[in-house]
């Protein structure tokens, strides 16, 4: 029995180990295509604000400034919701590789009870064929209680309450 455990905790924690490096191989993808989004949104961040100090120190007249500085604001909102649009969809491919993942675990943990339940139960039955072989006991005749004798005990019972003795009167001698 306690080779069949130390067997199949073996095999449970096999299973676990390789269950782990599936589960850091998809955590480590999905890092590193968020870091490469995030850098990307950096860089973008940087190129917008050196284009807008070029327009800051290129224009005079303010009008003109405004009508440059819509322009490149509407250019990098766009980019910067392609970045955004495609760190989503990142994020949506890692949740159905995680949902495969928990549903690939589920089967192995489901498979494993499944097998710990037959074993119960193999064990279980020779255990039932043993208990109905045995002879019935015989049954003991019963016998017939004598009956109970109240027994009063010393200290319930009323004690006669002592009395002092009186003394006898002093008797009279002939010289009084």
């Amino acid at each position: 029995m306690q080779a069949e455990l130390i067997s199949s905790f073996s095999d449970y924690s096999k299973t676990a180990v390789v269950s782990a490096k599936e589960l850091l191989a998809i955590n480590s993808k999905l890092m590193g295509k968020l870091l490469d989004s995030q850098i990307n949104l950096a860089a973008l961040y940087v190129e917008s604000s050196e284009k807008q100090m070029g327009l800051m120190e290129s224009m005079d007249n303010p009008s003109e400034f405004l009508s440059k500085e819509t322009s490149l604001f509407e250019e990098y909102s766009n980019k910067f919701a392609d970045v955004a649009q495609k760190s989503m969809l990142i994020v949506k491919e890692s949740s159905e590789e995680y949902k495969s993942w928990v549903e690939s675990g589920l089967k192995v943990a489901d498979e494993a009870v499944k097998d710990a339940q037959s074993a119960a139960v193999a064990e279980i039955k020779p255990v039932k064929a043993q208990a109905t072989k045995k002879p019935a006991a015989k049954k003991a005749a019963v016998k017939k209680a004598a009956p109970v004798k109240k027994v009063v005990s010393a200290a319930k019972k009323p004690v006669a309450k002592k009395t002092a003795a009186k003394k006898a009167p002093a008797k009279k001698t002939a010289t009084e």
